[in-house]
């Protein structure tokens, strides 16, 4: 009894020195793990390495060539130009403000070369459209203007209310009609003046204005051998007589006459290729510090021929014979 009594004391006491021990070892084995310095990478690569299985051949070359791809991606990553910067919200706002005129276009290719004159195939050219403007439709006037047989400046004080190109000629051509020249053209002078024709009248011996079955010649159909002949050289036939045209010539700087001569063919065509009004664009324009100058062509007719004369009266005696003069002076 004594010895089972002694035995259980001493197992009792054994485990109680085993349980001691264990917590004295663990205690021990956990401060010297937090005492220990953690694994480099190197080393954990180590034991990851070792710890993996070892890789066949095949699994090698595989891996390897992923290797050489993604090596070789990278490499042409940055040999590749880097792109654009994006326009930002500032840079926008500056395109916008640029006024039109100032965005240059990128220049257009140059067209290709032909091939051959052979082969290159006919090109239909279309006729070239010019604008209706009216200086256009208005023919140039002879210049320097012909001699005349007689001339005369009217006097500004004429036109002194009037503002326009439009006005004067307006008044002119009032004066004009009042006394039967109701027919007339226009043309142009070099300078931007405006010259008004009328048509080619017979005149009495004394300046004035023929009877009306008289005042406006035309060609004569039936003639005789002698006037056939002048015919046939280019001239109108008409009684013997005077004859004269009328120029009024408006513009503000000063023009001499030319030493050419003109002939009755070309007094009379005068009217005829004329503009028969006179367009906007010329009527419209200022007339202040312009002029208005009278050319006379007389020509004289003998029956035998005609041909220009110098006038034995002044220009002034002319539109004061034609009734002109005096109600441009009226109308003032």
């Amino acid at each position: 009894m004594v010895i089972d009594i002694a035995r259980r004391k001493f197992i009792s006491a054994f485990g109680v020195t085993a349980v001691a021990v264990v917590v004295v070892a663990g205690a021990v084995l956990y401060w010297v793990a937090r005492s220990a310095p953690p694994p480099t990478a190197t080393q954990s690569a180590a034991v990851r390495a070792d710890a993996s299985p070892p890789l066949n051949p095949k699994a090698e070359a595989e891996a390897a060539a992923k290797i050489a791809e993604r090596l070789n991606a990278e490499r042409a990553k940055r040999a590749a130009p880097a792109p654009p910067p994006q326009p930002t919200a500032a840079t926008s706002s500056a395109v916008r403000s640029t006024p039109p005129s100032a965005q240059l276009s990128a220049p257009s290719p140059p067209p290709p070369a032909a091939t051959s004159s052979a082969a290159a195939s006919p090109v239909e050219l279309s006729p070239v459209q010019l604008p209706h403007e009216g200086p256009l439709l208005v023919p140039m006037f002879p210049w320097p203007p012909p001699t005349a047989s007689a001339s005369y400046v009217l006097p500004d004080s004429l036109f002194a209310s009037r503002s326009t190109v439009g006005d004067v000629t307006g008044a002119i051509i009032l004066a004009l009609e009042r006394n039967g020249y109701v027919e007339r053209s226009f043309f142009k002078t070099p300078v931007g003046g405006v010259a008004l024709v009328t048509r080619l009248e017979r005149i009495n011996n004394n300046g004035s204005s023929a009877a009306e079955g008289k005042r406006w010649p035309v060609t004569q159909n039936n003639v005789s051998t002698a006037d056939l002949l002048t015919f046939l050289r280019g001239l109108f036939f008409v009684e013997p007589g005077h004859y004269r045209v009328i120029v009024f010539i408006l513009q503000d700087l000063p023009f001499a006459q030319s030493s050419q001569t003109a002939t009755l063919e070309e007094a009379r065509h005068w009217l005829r290729s004329g503009a028969n009004v006179l367009p906007p664009e010329i009527a419209e324009r200022p007339f202040k510090g312009g002029h208005c100058t009278v050319l006379i062509y007389e020509f004289a007719a003998d029956g035998t021929g005609v041909h220009l004369i110098e006038s034995p009266w002044t220009g002034r005696e002319h539109l004061e014979k034609a009734g002109v003069l005096s109600l441009l002076e009226k109308a003032n």
